[in-house]
């Protein structure tokens, strides 16, 4: 690992003279090879997961595979291969987060909040396999799940003559690449006969920030169809003002880190 460090950081050293302006950073993945008859691509996916693992946390230096490594990428596998089970199994439900009126202390809208809970009784928290399905795609099917499932909610309720209030749930970056996005939810709300204004659609800041142009014409299209429209967790990254002045919203969620 040393000796890899000093041979990258040789190379850096010597680009940087040739190329003053351009910064270039490496990151590199071991793997050990060890006697075995195992095929040697099953050591160079190794290496490629500590590469891509270092990526994500660091962005560039060396990583060795490890057992925590290795573990960590069982436990995904794992996940992969019982999602769909999942969705045949009918495992996937929805909560909603109450939004409370601080001047009369009333409920006046509710965010829906997906779950797992798997046949053993066992309950997955989100953190372990939302990543996961925008990883795969598989996260535009969840999304239209909770949809559906808060459509019929909002359709019961208005059958038996209940007290219903607007329910927000959550757009996947993935949905941009979806031109029929907003045409099927269109359909989906007139399936069940349920106002566009009890959807309240929360698209995220980095949503904006990674594709603003496929971002901005999102929501021009949701307001047409005369969903409401909120900002998740502004504040937590790179926000700016400016990225506001282009956006027709209902609704600004003020991440806690940015009071702070």
């Amino acid at each position: 690992q040393k000796r890899i460090k000093s041979i990258s950081n040789h190379f850096l050293e010597s680009q940087r003279l040739l190329y003053p302006r351009c910064n270039l950073e490496i990151a590199c993945g071991i793997s050990e090879v060890d006697e075995s008859k195992v095929n040697i691509v099953h050591f160079v996916d190794k290496a490629n997961a500590a590469r891509k693992d270092l990526k994500v946390r660091f962005g560039a230096g060396c990583s060795v595979f490890n057992q925590e490594l290795e573990n960590q990428i069982e436990k995904e596998n794992n996940l992969l291969n019982a999602i769909p089970n999942a969705f045949e199994n009918q495992e996937f439900f929805f909560v909603l987060q109450p939004k409370v009126a601080l001047e009369t202390g009333k409920i006046t809208g509710a965010e829906a909040l997906v779950r797992w809970k798997r046949n053993d009784g066992s309950q997955l928290p989100p953190s372990d396999f939302i990543p996961l399905m925008e990883k795969t795609g598989d996260i535009t099917r969840l999304d239209f799940f909770v949809y559906e499932s808060v459509c019929k909610y909002l359709q019961e309720r208005l059958r038996k003559g209940l007290r219903t209030i607007p329910i927000s749930v959550n757009v996947s970056r993935r949905h941009l690449k979806n031109p029929l996005f907003v045409q099927t939810v269109e359909a989906l709300i007139l399936q069940y006969d349920i106002p566009p204004e009890l959807l309240e659609f929360e698209l995220t800041e980095t949503l904006f920030l990674d594709n603003p142009g496929e971002a901005i014409f999102l929501q021009e299209n949701l307001h047409k169809a005369g969903f409401a429209l909120s900002l998740d967790d502004f504040g937590s990254g790179y926000s700016s003002l400016n990225l506001i002045k282009k956006m027709t919203l209902d609704i600004i969620k003020i991440d806690k880190s940015f009071l702070e």
